[in-house]
């Protein structure tokens, strides 16, 4: 089918761009000698999250139980759950959930992992569980030092989980206007969840996986000693965020949205409205001054 022929609005995607995208930043996992784990929220299609493994990634990250099910349904995983789990209806689809499918998921806080604790023992299972540490983002996540002590502590004596990774996010990577700022970004961030696992193994937890990055850091990844996985995401389409943050260009963007021009208030466009106006590039396309349908 011809994309002139599509009803619009609707979203394009470029399979080259798409495809060019996801071996690029898999390519620098690689270099940097650690595993890939992508966030498949920008997404949310298990046929890109089966080309994302298909490319070397050791499993997904998603942002929702919701989203963890719709991989699992599509044959994606291990899954990792980016986000505390809680309440007793959400514990339960977890624990159907981790009948079938390889899922870990995150908790910050004693509640959340006892919660799991108790539904897993419940089910009879053992659902492995890694701690979020806040990078210094502010959003979700155990404060680095006593505060993560503490919380180990506590977590030493609940039965039904299994305490084997930590994770971090620095979301304020995004807000960064230099590759100086954004590397040194990547290297606290990653300095802040080594420390953190190495705090939790001599506590005795055997913590396998130390998760971190994002898609404006991923060029960084060599720099993050200490990390054993990045979890980028956005790059698989891209938008002008990342263009902001240097981390792909605009042409590299595999996502558009087509649109039709239905009127215009006079022939020639208004400098107002070229170019751009939201997070994703838009393409606007005229085939004459009277705005005749596409």
């Amino acid at each position: 089918m011809n994309k002139q022929d599509l009803d619009t609005p609707c979203i394009v995607v470029d399979q080259d761009k798409l495809k060019d995208n996801i071996a690029r930043v898999q390519r620098l996992a690689d270099e940097a000698g650690i595993a890939l784990r992508p966030h498949v929220k920008t997404h949310k299609t298990p046929q890109i999250a089966g080309m994302q493994l298909n490319a070397g990634a050791v499993g997904i990250a998603v942002a929702k139980l919701g989203e963890a099910e719709a991989m699992a349904d599509g044959g994606i995983g291990p899954i990792l759950i980016a986000y505390p789990i809680v309440g007793k209806t959400k514990l339960e689809r977890l624990m159907r959930l981790a009948s079938r499918a390889e899922v870990t998921v995150a908790v910050d806080s004693l509640e959340a992992a006892s919660g799991i604790s108790e539904a897993a023992l419940k089910a009879g299972i053992v659902i492995e569980v890694w701690i979020e540490i806040d990078p210094g983002y502010g959003r979700t996540g155990v404060q680095p030092g006593a505060a993560l002590s503490l919380l180990g502590h506590e977590l030493r004596t609940l039965k039904g989980i299994r305490v084997t990774g930590v994770l971090v996010f620095a979301g304020q990577s995004y807000d960064e206007d230099s590759d100086d700022g954004r590397a040194r970004i990547a290297m606290r961030e990653a300095a802040i969840a080594s420390e953190a696992a190495d705090t939790l193994r001599d506590m005795g937890f055997p913590i396998e996986s130390v998760s971190a990055g994002s898609t404006p850091v991923s060029r960084f990844a060599s720099a993050m000693k200490g990390v054993t996985e990045m979890r980028s995401g956005t790059y698989v389409f891209g938008d002008l965020t990342q263009v902001k943050a240097e981390a792909m260009s605009l042409e590299q963007c595999a996502l558009t949205v087509l649109v039709t021009v239905v009127s215009r208030p006079r022939r020639t466009e208004p400098s107002s409205m070229q170019g751009p106006r939201c997070s994703l590039r838009t393409e606007r396309i005229h085939r004459s001054a009277r705005g005749e349908d596409l």
